[in-house]
């Protein structure tokens, strides 16, 4: 093979540049209106992988509560949930590894191999990955599967989520805990609680080569992956107008 001077190409890079992957990492599907292409690519290369799509199986519409994205996003598998958070005006989101559910449970992560889940900020380009043991014990809380609630990352039996929203899918928090190395300090805002205002949301299903499939996901759970449950009433409320457990 020879470039556009007549000279020759050794194979060696030519095999290097079919092998490389390029510019674009994520393949969007059917990709609403908050996924762009260099979004995309943005977290396919925090997922680690250069073979990735995002499915939409959510996008927030008038009236929408916590039991429509329930009902779209539980069993899926490994998502991806975009949150256009008013106030800043900034696009949050965060990475689920495992699928959402019903069952009011934590789910928990007891060692650093378990813990892939990540909170982003993708106006400013920050990720907060999931504290590791040598951070304390808060990284342990990936997520919370309350079927009263939108998608709640770490948190705590405090109830204070790195990304939380509330049941009517609009009003939410984010409070520093479980992800990003600290707990208490710097949320995806950059900085230590954030009183959120939702707009625009939408949940992509994420599928690829590093990303675990939905039907292998009886094999996690029962490969080490705790579920716990986490009765209601042991924390308080952390958004506008919810009701105050005791």
């Amino acid at each position: 093979m020879k470039n556009m001077h007549g000279m020759a190409i050794p194979v060696s890079l030519v095999l290097v540049a079919l092998l490389t992957p390029g510019a674009q990492a994520g393949a969007i599907v059917d990709g609403g209106t908050l996924l762009t292409q260099s979004y995309a690519d943005e977290i396919a290369n925090w997922l680690g992988s250069s073979n990735v799509t995002f499915t939409i199986l959510f996008t927030k519409g008038a009236g929408d509560t916590a039991d429509n994205f329930h009902a779209a996003v539980d069993g899926q598998g490994a998502t991806i949930t975009l949150l256009q958070e008013t106030v800043q005006n900034q696009l949050i989101g965060g990475y689920d590894p495992v699928s959402w559910r019903s069952d009011n449970t934590w789910t928990l992560t007891p060692t650093d191999a378990e813990r892939t889940a990540f909170v982003f900020n993708l106006t400013t380009s920050v990720i907060l990955r999931q504290n590791l043991s040598s951070e304390g014990d808060s990284g342990m809380y990936q997520t919370k599967n309350d079927f009263g609630y939108g998608p709640l990352f770490g948190g705590g039996l405090g109830g204070y989520w790195d990304i939380g929203v509330a049941p009517n899918l609009t009003d939410g928090s984010s409070w520093n805990y479980a992800y990003g190395g600290t707990s208490g300090y710097n949320n995806v805002f950059g900085s230590n609680f954030h009183q959120n205002v939702y707009g625009a949301m939408e949940v992509f299903a994420v599928t690829g080569s590093s990303v675990p499939d939905p039907s292998s996901l009886t094999l996690v759970l029962g490969g080490g992956l705790l579920v716990v449950p986490a009765w209601r009433r042991r924390y308080r409320a952390r958004f506008p107008g919810e009701a105050q457990f005791s």
